[in-house]
């Protein structure tokens, strides 16, 4: 049913009728209503299998709100860590703890779904349910790696800015940029700040530079 080029009305009178054999429209309809409802009982026990299994990571026991474990374990990390510049998957996992705010299992199991692996939990296939599981590990360890070892973990650079509304952005960073990518990328902007020349002042380019920043470290 994913495939975009089945024709719609091959598939309402044709393809579907022929899974049940074909025994009628009615009989037909009937038949995919079953199937539809067994179906979605199948996915809400996979959200609560998803959600029980979160609450072990964070070594927690079933009858504990997964919203309460999820909160709790991010209020136990220090500031620096909350506040580093991490990896996509880390950043986005945190963010969406900090502003976490629904008692919903199955609508939290569903983000950090989409979070942790890219892919929606309708979208799941045979691999997917272990693939979670793992990132979910790795992004909690590396978290845990900075709160081990503080603002020293990964970089201790630190950057503080504020913004046009006076709000302080504070943040921790590894300055380490030996990668070829990162000298690509930094030559890539100094040239392209040099091709302005005496075009832009220092402070507009300064200040493109800062809500560049301020963009990515939000």
């Amino acid at each position: 049913m994913r495939r975009a080029e089945i024709n719609p009305r091959e598939l309402l009178f044709e393809k579907i009728p022929a899974c049940y054999g074909e025994p009628g429209f009615e009989q037909t309809a009937q038949d995919l209503k079953e199937s539809k409802k067994i179906l979605d009982d199948v996915f809400i026990t996979l959200k609560k299998q998803v959600a029980g299994n979160i609450k072990r990571e964070f070594g927690k026991t079933q009858n504990v709100s997964l919203k309460a474990c999820l909160h709790e374990w991010y209020l136990a990390q220090n500031y620096s860590s909350r506040n580093h510049v991490l990896a996509t998957a880390e950043s986005e996992f945190l963010n969406y703890l900090e502003k976490l705010s629904t008692n919903d299992e199955g609508e939290i199991v569903s983000a950090l779904s989409y979070i942790l692996s890219g892919v929606y939990l309708e979208d799941w296939n045979d691999t997917n349910f272990v693939e979670f599981q793992e990132k979910l590990h790795a992004v909690k360890a590396e978290v845990e790696k900075l709160e081990e070892h503080g603002k020293d973990a990964g970089g201790s650079s630190r950057i503080l800015l504020t913004d046009q509304n006076g709000n302080a952005i504070e943040k921790y960073y590894n300055a380490d940029i030996s990668d070829t990518t990162s000298l690509y990328l930094k030559n890539m902007l100094e040239e392209a700040l040099e091709d302005f020349g005496n075009t832009l002042e220092t402070n507009q380019k300064v200040a493109v530079l800062v809500q560049t920043l301020e963009g990515l470290l939000q």
